[in-house]
């Protein structure tokens, strides 16, 4: 999960409250003027209209008596 540019390799052991302090061991001691890396994520999400979803025959006779009941509700009241 962690590197430095100095070639250790190490592990978050365990966060320390919400401003991005953790706990951390490496692989061997570190020296000063050595800098911690880590890898970031991006979270990606799908393109809205790249999906299409498809009816068989039984959603379209739902939909179908769900427009009539809707219909026949609009006629009582």
């Amino acid at each position: 999960e962690l590197f430095t540019k100095h070639g250790r390799s190490g592990h978050i052991l365990e966060p320390l409250g919400t401003h991005g302090y953790m706990k951390c061991i490496f692989d061997g001691p570190l020296a000063a003027h050595d800098t911690v890396c880590m890898n970031l994520y991006k979270r990606v999400y799908p393109k809205w209209g790249r999906f299409r979803f498809s009816c068989d025959q039984a959603d379209e006779q739902a939909l179908e008596q769900h427009r009539k009941d809707l219909d026949a509700a609009a006629r009582v009241s």
